[in-house]
């Protein structure tokens, strides 16, 4: 691990083994789905495989220490498959396995612009902070806290939801677009929405915010 000043970072061989096996547990894919997508599709994936390779993408752009969070939580996974996106909150059959807190995702949004995948994995993380993903839980944009350390985000988060920022509907779809511009485009968001864009940086996506977290138990 890397120090910096109290603050334990990890270190590339920790954040490699975090990401192979987050993509083992929360990542899946259902058989076949290549062969039920238009074939113009299907060709753009090298092998069945392919979906949640490009998935694990998006995920490697998470900080380790909340990925490490995630994964000590009930809930939380993505199923990718031929049908349309949804937030599933479970029960969720996968094989012989009973998932919650699912994001089914359509595969054809791993070959759209960053934006449409990133939205839907912003819905799952908002589920995962609130409540830790877990059916009936509620969302961190609408109060839900899975972990006292972020009461003070989401009182900031609260805040700037009411002032209307990116012309999106409700606190939830604020979220979620929030963060798929900030990986569009950090800076135009710190243009647009400032605020946002420092809850993101110094919180959300912040390293060391999580490690603070995870060492404070």
């Amino acid at each position: 691990m890397v120090k910096r000043g109290s603050i334990l970072l990890p270190t590339n061989e920790e954040r490699d083994a975090t990401l192979r096996r987050f993509q083992q547990e929360r990542t899946h894919i259902w058989p076949y789905t290549l062969t039920q997508v238009p074939e113009e599709i299907a060709a753009i994936f090298p092998h069945p495989w392919s979906p949640v390779e490009w998935l694990m993408v998006y995920f490697a752009l998470f900080p380790t220490r909340l990925l490490q969070f995630w994964l000590r939580q009930p809930g939380g996974h993505v199923v990718i498959g031929p049908a349309i996106s949804v937030y599933r909150p479970g029960p969720y059959r996968f094989h012989r396995q009973v998932f919650y807190g699912v994001l089914q995702l359509d595969v054809r949004l791993l070959t759209a612009p960053q934006e449409a995948p990133v939205c839907w994995l912003g819905r799952l993380l908002d589920s995962l902070l609130g409540s830790g993903a877990v059916p009936e839980g509620r969302l961190f944009s609408s109060g839900g806290l899975v972990h006292p350390a972020l009461a003070e985000a989401y009182h900031r988060f609260r805040r700037q939801s009411q002032l209307g920022y990116l012309n999106a509907e409700g606190p939830g779809e604020l979220f979620a677009q929030a963060l798929a511009f900030y990986w569009r485009d950090r800076r135009e968001l710190n243009i647009v929405a400032p605020d946002l864009e420092r809850l993101f940086r110094d919180v959300i996506l912040s390293e060391s915010f999580w490690a603070r977290l995870l060492a404070a138990g």
